[in-house]
Protein backbone atom coordinates (compact mmCIF):
# COMPACT_ATOMS: atom_id res chain seq x y z
CA UNK A 1 0.00 0.00 0.00
CA UNK A 2 2.83 2.61 0.70
CA UNK A 3 4.20 1.82 -2.72
CA UNK A 4 1.37 2.67 -4.51
CA UNK A 5 0.45 6.22 -2.21
CA UNK A 6 4.11 7.11 -2.94
CA UNK A 7 3.69 6.69 -7.04
CA UNK A 8 0.91 8.82 -6.72
CA UNK A 9 2.38 10.97 -4.17
CA UNK A 10 4.95 11.47 -7.09
CA UNK A 11 2.44 11.49 -10.00
CA UNK A 12 0.62 14.55 -8.20
CA UNK A 13 4.05 16.19 -7.40
CA UNK A 14 4.64 16.25 -11.39
CA UNK A 15 1.50 16.95 -12.72
CA UNK A 16 1.46 20.10 -14.69
CA UNK A 17 -2.20 20.94 -13.51
CA UNK A 18 -1.62 20.72 -9.50
CA UNK A 19 1.60 23.05 -10.13
CA UNK A 20 -0.24 25.22 -11.86
CA UNK A 21 -2.92 25.57 -10.03
CA UNK A 22 -0.97 26.16 -7.45
CA UNK A 23 0.64 28.76 -8.70
CA UNK A 24 -2.10 31.04 -9.47
CA UNK A 25 -3.79 30.32 -6.31
CA UNK A 26 -0.51 31.49 -4.73
CA UNK A 27 0.05 34.59 -7.10
CA UNK A 28 -3.62 35.69 -6.12
CA UNK A 29 -2.82 35.42 -2.08
CA UNK A 30 -0.07 37.77 -2.88
CA UNK A 31 -1.72 40.25 -5.28
CA UNK A 32 -4.98 40.55 -3.35
CA UNK A 33 -3.42 41.89 0.54
CA UNK A 34 -1.74 44.00 -1.88
CA UNK A 35 -4.59 45.61 -3.11
CA UNK A 36 -6.29 46.13 -0.16
CA UNK A 37 -4.04 47.91 1.54
CA UNK A 38 -3.90 50.20 -1.74
CA UNK A 39 -7.54 50.78 -1.00
CA UNK A 40 -6.74 51.65 2.45
CA UNK A 41 -4.02 54.66 1.62
CA UNK A 42 -6.56 55.75 -0.79
CA UNK A 43 -8.50 56.56 2.25
CA UNK A 44 -10.66 53.53 3.02
CA UNK A 45 -11.24 52.22 6.27
CA UNK A 46 -8.36 50.16 7.47
CA UNK A 47 -8.91 46.18 8.11
CA UNK A 48 -7.05 44.06 10.58
CA UNK A 49 -5.62 41.08 9.70
CA UNK A 50 -7.87 39.19 11.83
CA UNK A 51 -10.81 40.26 10.10
CA UNK A 52 -9.15 39.88 6.64
CA UNK A 53 -8.19 36.33 7.30
CA UNK A 54 -12.33 36.05 8.04
CA UNK A 55 -13.21 37.46 4.37
CA UNK A 56 -10.56 35.60 2.58
CA UNK A 57 -12.06 32.42 4.15
CA UNK A 58 -15.58 33.00 3.34
CA UNK A 59 -14.13 33.19 -0.03
CA UNK A 60 -12.06 30.75 0.10
CA UNK A 61 -15.10 27.70 -0.07
CA UNK A 62 -14.91 28.57 -3.84
CA UNK A 63 -11.41 28.45 -3.93
CA UNK A 64 -11.50 24.62 -2.41
CA UNK A 65 -14.59 23.57 -4.46
CA UNK A 66 -13.46 24.81 -7.90
CA UNK A 67 -9.97 23.26 -6.79
CA UNK A 68 -11.44 19.81 -6.43
CA UNK A 69 -12.61 19.98 -9.12
CA UNK A 70 -10.16 21.23 -11.66
CA UNK A 71 -7.60 18.99 -10.18
CA UNK A 72 -10.38 15.72 -10.03
CA UNK A 73 -10.39 16.22 -13.55
CA UNK A 74 -6.79 16.10 -14.53
CA UNK A 75 -5.91 14.05 -11.96
CA UNK A 76 -8.01 11.17 -11.94
CA UNK A 77 -10.20 11.67 -15.09
CA UNK A 78 -7.39 12.34 -17.29
CA UNK A 79 -6.03 8.70 -16.44
CA UNK A 80 -8.88 7.05 -18.29
CA UNK A 81 -9.08 8.84 -21.40
CA UNK A 82 -4.98 8.29 -21.65
CA UNK A 83 -4.65 4.54 -20.95
CA UNK A 84 -2.61 5.08 -17.43
CA UNK A 85 -5.66 3.71 -15.44
CA UNK A 86 -5.46 0.77 -17.43
CA UNK A 87 -1.92 -0.21 -16.60
CA UNK A 88 -2.37 0.71 -12.86
CA UNK A 89 -5.45 -1.56 -12.63
CA UNK A 90 -3.24 -4.39 -14.62
CA UNK A 91 -0.10 -4.22 -12.15
CA UNK A 92 -1.91 -6.64 -9.77
CA UNK A 93 -2.51 -4.65 -6.75
CA UNK A 94 -6.27 -4.68 -5.68
CA UNK A 95 -8.78 -2.36 -7.12
CA UNK A 96 -8.98 -1.09 -2.90
CA UNK A 97 -5.86 -0.43 -2.72
CA UNK A 98 -5.49 1.56 -5.97
CA UNK A 99 -8.20 3.76 -5.42
CA UNK A 100 -7.68 4.32 -1.75
CA UNK A 101 -4.27 5.55 -2.56
CA UNK A 102 -5.36 7.78 -5.04
CA UNK A 103 -8.39 9.03 -3.39
CA UNK A 104 -5.79 9.67 -0.14
CA UNK A 105 -3.13 11.35 -2.39
CA UNK A 106 -6.37 13.45 -4.17
CA UNK A 107 -7.28 14.82 -0.99
CA UNK A 108 -3.80 16.12 0.23
CA UNK A 109 -3.33 17.96 -3.01
CA UNK A 110 -7.23 19.50 -2.76
CA UNK A 111 -5.90 20.25 1.08
CA UNK A 112 -2.28 21.93 0.09
CA UNK A 113 -4.84 23.97 -2.72
CA UNK A 114 -7.46 24.89 -0.19
CA UNK A 115 -4.78 26.27 2.16
CA UNK A 116 -2.90 28.31 0.04
CA UNK A 117 -4.87 31.18 -0.19
CA UNK A 118 -5.81 31.78 3.41
CA UNK A 119 -2.20 30.74 5.04
CA UNK A 120 -0.33 33.24 2.02
CA UNK A 121 -3.19 36.07 1.67
CA UNK A 122 -2.94 36.17 5.84
CA UNK A 123 0.71 36.16 6.02
CA UNK A 124 1.04 38.86 3.40
CA UNK A 125 -1.41 41.30 5.94
CA UNK A 126 0.05 40.41 8.88
CA UNK A 127 3.85 41.57 7.41
CA UNK A 128 2.16 44.59 6.23
CA UNK A 129 -0.26 45.62 9.42
CA UNK A 130 2.51 44.13 11.88
CA UNK A 131 -0.73 43.44 13.99
CA UNK A 132 -0.22 39.53 14.43
CA UNK A 133 -1.20 39.70 17.64
CA UNK A 134 -5.10 40.29 16.66
CA UNK A 135 -5.14 36.61 15.46
CA UNK A 136 -5.99 34.44 18.30
CA UNK A 137 -4.13 30.81 17.58
CA UNK A 138 -6.58 28.89 18.54
CA UNK A 139 -9.66 30.39 15.80
CA UNK A 140 -6.24 30.10 13.01
CA UNK A 141 -5.45 26.49 14.01
CA UNK A 142 -9.42 25.75 13.99
CA UNK A 143 -10.24 27.88 10.84
CA UNK A 144 -7.38 25.72 9.24
CA UNK A 145 -7.71 22.35 10.54
CA UNK A 146 -11.44 22.80 9.27
CA UNK A 147 -10.16 23.87 5.67
CA UNK A 148 -8.67 20.76 5.77
CA UNK A 149 -11.85 19.01 6.70
CA UNK A 150 -14.17 20.24 4.27
CA UNK A 151 -11.42 19.78 1.59
CA UNK A 152 -11.49 16.31 2.50
CA UNK A 153 -14.91 16.31 1.98
CA UNK A 154 -15.11 17.98 -1.42
CA UNK A 155 -12.22 15.79 -2.39
CA UNK A 156 -14.88 12.56 -1.66
CA UNK A 157 -17.38 13.51 -3.84
CA UNK A 158 -15.30 15.07 -6.80
CA UNK A 159 -13.35 11.59 -6.79
CA UNK A 160 -16.56 9.74 -7.37
CA UNK A 161 -17.62 11.49 -9.81
CA UNK A 162 -14.41 11.82 -11.67
CA UNK A 163 -14.05 8.31 -11.22
CA UNK A 164 -18.00 7.56 -12.70
CA UNK A 165 -17.05 9.98 -15.83
CA UNK A 166 -13.49 9.28 -16.76
CA UNK A 167 -13.14 12.25 -18.90
CA UNK A 168 -11.39 15.05 -17.43
CA UNK A 169 -13.49 17.68 -19.61
CA UNK A 170 -17.29 16.25 -18.40
CA UNK A 171 -15.88 15.54 -14.57
CA UNK A 172 -14.97 19.40 -13.96
CA UNK A 173 -17.91 20.36 -15.82
CA UNK A 174 -20.41 18.27 -13.76
CA UNK A 175 -18.71 18.92 -10.79
CA UNK A 176 -18.55 22.73 -11.18
CA UNK A 177 -22.48 22.88 -11.90
CA UNK A 178 -23.31 20.19 -8.76
CA UNK A 179 -20.53 22.39 -6.20
CA UNK A 180 -22.43 25.85 -7.56
CA UNK A 181 -26.06 24.64 -7.51
CA UNK A 182 -26.21 22.22 -4.55
CA UNK A 183 -26.79 25.12 -2.06
CA UNK A 184 -29.87 26.49 -3.43
CA UNK A 185 -30.98 23.31 -4.75
CA UNK A 186 -30.49 21.89 -1.65
CA UNK A 187 -31.63 24.85 0.44
CA UNK A 188 -35.12 25.41 -1.86
CA UNK A 189 -36.35 21.69 -1.57
CA UNK A 190 -35.69 21.43 1.93
CA UNK A 191 -38.18 24.27 2.77
CA UNK A 192 -40.81 21.74 0.91
CA UNK A 193 -39.05 18.27 1.81
CA UNK A 194 -38.43 18.12 5.78
CA UNK A 195 -35.48 15.46 5.70
CA UNK A 196 -34.24 16.88 2.64
CA UNK A 197 -33.70 20.43 4.79
CA UNK A 198 -32.18 18.18 7.78
CA UNK A 199 -29.70 16.29 4.97
CA UNK A 200 -28.62 20.33 3.82
CA UNK A 201 -28.59 21.56 7.61
CA UNK A 202 -25.86 19.04 8.25
CA UNK A 203 -24.18 19.25 4.27
CA UNK A 204 -20.92 20.32 3.71
CA UNK A 205 -22.08 22.43 1.53
CA UNK A 206 -23.71 24.67 3.61
CA UNK A 207 -21.38 23.74 7.00
CA UNK A 208 -18.07 24.73 5.00
CA UNK A 209 -19.94 28.17 5.30
CA UNK A 210 -19.54 28.53 8.87
CA UNK A 211 -15.86 27.97 8.52
CA UNK A 212 -14.56 32.02 9.57
CA UNK A 213 -17.35 32.08 12.11
CA UNK A 214 -15.17 32.50 15.49
CA UNK A 215 -17.64 31.88 18.17
CA UNK A 216 -19.14 28.89 17.78
CA UNK A 217 -20.87 26.25 20.69
CA UNK A 218 -19.73 23.12 21.23
CA UNK A 219 -22.76 21.26 19.21
CA UNK A 220 -22.08 23.33 16.90
CA UNK A 221 -18.30 22.88 16.33
CA UNK A 222 -18.50 19.16 16.88
CA UNK A 223 -20.81 18.95 14.16
CA UNK A 224 -18.43 21.21 11.84
CA UNK A 225 -15.80 18.24 12.15
CA UNK A 226 -18.18 15.00 12.33
CA UNK A 227 -19.53 15.84 8.77
CA UNK A 228 -16.84 16.38 6.79
CA UNK A 229 -15.57 13.04 7.88
CA UNK A 230 -18.70 11.25 7.46
CA UNK A 231 -19.49 12.73 4.00
CA UNK A 232 -15.23 11.74 2.89
CA UNK A 233 -15.94 8.38 4.30
CA UNK A 234 -19.39 7.77 2.80
CA UNK A 235 -18.42 9.49 -1.32
CA UNK A 236 -14.96 7.78 -0.13
CA UNK A 237 -16.66 3.96 0.29
CA UNK A 238 -19.29 4.96 -3.17
CA UNK A 239 -16.03 5.57 -5.22
CA UNK A 240 -14.22 2.13 -4.04
CA UNK A 241 -17.47 0.60 -5.03
CA UNK A 242 -17.76 2.20 -8.59
CA UNK A 243 -14.04 1.27 -9.49
CA UNK A 244 -14.28 -2.12 -8.60
CA UNK A 245 -17.33 -2.61 -10.30
CA UNK A 246 -16.20 -0.09 -13.29
CA UNK A 247 -14.63 -1.61 -16.61
CA UNK A 248 -11.54 0.04 -17.07
CA UNK A 249 -10.72 0.31 -21.06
Amino acid sequence: MSNVIKAEWFKLRKDLSFRTLLLCIAAAAIVYPLLVIMDHTAGEPEVTSLEFMQNVLAGNAYVLKFSAALLAGFFISSEYSTGVMKCIASSGNSRIRLFTAKLLVFTVGTALLALTLPVVATAVMVIANGDAGSLPLPFVLRALGFTVLYAAGFAGIAALFSTLLTDSGKSIGFLFILFLLADSLLAGAGGFIPFIGTLYDYSIFKLVNNVPIMERSGGQLSAMVVVPVVWFLMFGALGILAFRKKEIK
